[in-house]
């Protein structure tokens, strides 16, 4: 799975057309290491590795509008990335409120 993340709004060389000023898109493929889901699975976790060797989580949502019917990401951990896929995923379980007295349901 290649997950593409965005950069931080920066400007950037003026020589550059002027779509291409104000965002840069880098690239960063990451492996998907184990999902978690609600109950209903309409949300889920997904714990990751990065490029770098550090692991992160990811929460998302399914949305069923009838324009969209796919998962939408709420959000990256804000604490950053881990060492390891175990605090990753107790860091996630720690911050995410219908994530916190779920029992593991993986995919």
């Amino acid at each position: 799975m290649k997950i593409i993340f965005s950069e931080p709004l920066i400007k950037l060389s003026q020589k550059q057309p002027f779509w291409g000023q104000f965002q840069q898109k880098t690239e960063m493929s990451v492996e998907e290491i184990k999902e978690i889901y609600n109950a209903d699975k309409k949300r889920r976790v997904i714990i990751y590795r990065g490029d770098s060797g550090r692991y992160g989580y990811e929460q998302e949502y399914f949305s069923e509008d009838p324009f969209e019917m796919c998962w939408i990401q709420t959000g990256r951990a804000v604490a950053g990335f881990y060492d390891n896929a175990e605090t990753a995923e107790r860091e996630a379980r720690g911050n995410i409120d219908w994530l916190k007295d779920l029992e593991d349901i993986t995919d």
